[in-house]
C-alpha cells in the first residue's frame, strides 16, 4: 500500500507523451486568490472612473489640473496663485529682495540653467549672469521674454511652456539676485552695460 493520492488524468485519451505525464491538478491557491482580487479591483476601478454616480475626478481632469499647476496656473497655495497673477511691471530689484522667491528661483536655476550659465552665474556655454551687461534687455519683461521664449539662434530653449509664468518669475528674481556676486571664473561681459530695472 502506498500513501500517494491517485492521479487525475486528463480525459483526452493519452496522458503520457515522450515521458511527460499530464495531470489535472488544481491551480495554486495563491494564484486563484490573486486572480479574484484583480477581478474585484477591475470592477471597482471601472465603477470609480467610468460610472457617473461616483465623485471621482476623471483622468482627463486630473491631467489638466496637474498641467495647470506645472505651468504656474492655479496653484494649491495662495502665494503661488498670487505669483501667477503678478505683472511683469514689477521691477527685478523688487523681486530680488523677496527671499522666498529667490530661494525657489535658486532651485529652478540649479535644475534648469546651471548647466549652461554655471552654478554661480558666471557663464559656461551661456553668458555671464552676474555682471552688468545684458544681451536681450535688462527689465523684468525682457528677462521673462528670454526665459519664456528662449533664444533658439543661440541654443537657449524656451522654458515658459515647461515652467509656467509663476516659476519664470521666480527665476527672474534669482537672476536679479546674482547681480554684484563674484563668480569663480566669469565669462567676459557681453551686450550692453547697465543696471537692472
Amino acid at each position: 500500500m502506498t500513501n500517494e493520492a491517485p492521479k487525475k488524468e486528463l480525459g483526452h485519451g493519452h496522458s503520457d507523451f515522450d515521458g511527460i505525464e499530464e495531470e489535472d491538478n488544481p491551480m495554486p491557491r495563491w494564484w486563484v486568490r490573486l486572480f479574484q482580487l484583480s477581478v474585484v479591483f477591475a470592477v471597482g476601478y471601472m465603477a470609480w472612473y467610468h460610472l457617473p454616480w461616483f465623485p471621482a475626478v476623471s483622468q482627463l481632469e486630473e491631467f489638466q489640473q496637474g498641467l495647470a499647476e506645472l505651468k504656474g496656473g492655479p496653484l494649491a497655495n495662495e502665494a503661488g496663485a498670487d505669483l501667477a497673477k503678478e505683472s511683469p511691471s514689477v521691477s527685478l530689484l523688487e523681486r530680488a529682495k523677496d527671499a522666498a522667491r529667490v530661494e525657489r528661483g535658486r532651485a529652478l536655476y540649479a535644475t534648469n540653467c546651471a548647466s549652461c550659465h554655471a552654478a554661480d552665474g558666471g557663464g559656461l556655454i551661456g553668458p555671464n549672469l552676474a555682471d552688468d551687461a545684458w544681451i536681450h534687455g535688462r527689465t523684468a519683461a525682457a528677462l521673462e521674454k528670454v526665459l519664456s521664449e528662449g533664444v533658439p539662434a543661440k541654443g537657449m530653449p524656451g522654458w515658459g511652456a515647461i515652467l509656467g509664468q509663476a516659476r519664470i518669475g521666480d527665476l527672474t528674481a534669482f537672476v536679479a539676485s546674482l547681480q554684484g556676486s563674484r563668480p569663480a571664473s566669469p565669462k567676459p561681459p557681453q551686450g550692453e552695460k547697465g543696471a537692472l530695472q
